[in-house]
């Protein structure tokens, strides 16, 4: 069996020896009236296709959106936090408290 035709037909681009068996096939399949009537309805599928994959594109472009949104949110969130964690601890320094993360320090008695 001629290895080239069994590569054609499993990934590598087809050469011109495999697209005349495939269009032998077809054809065959649908005959010279039905191929004009095949090509439409491949082109409507392609079209559709098409469509679905545009809607879909867009859906995930939407949620990748909102949750770039939710992460800016969070992460303003998280800063102000962090500012506010640090006036408390700059506050208690002040007043001669420990910092809120600090650990008292053991006793060596």
């Amino acid at each position: 069996m001629n290895i080239s035709l069994i590569t054609g037909f499993l990934g590598a681009s087809p050469g011109p020896f495999e697209i005349i068996i495939i269009l032998g096939a077809v054809l065959l399949l649908f005959g010279a009236k039905g191929i004009p009537q095949f090509a439409r309805s491949m082109g409507k599928m392609m079209i559709e296709l098409r469509k679905a994959s545009d809607e879909f594109k867009g859906h995930i472009l939407d949620v990748q959106d909102s949750v770039e949104h939710e992460m800016k949110d969070l992460n303003e969130s998280i800063k102000e936090l962090s500012v506010s964690q640090e006036e408390e601890d700059f506050t208690a320094l002040n007043e001669g408290e420990e910092y809120a993360c600090d650990t008292p320090e053991p006793d060596d008695t």
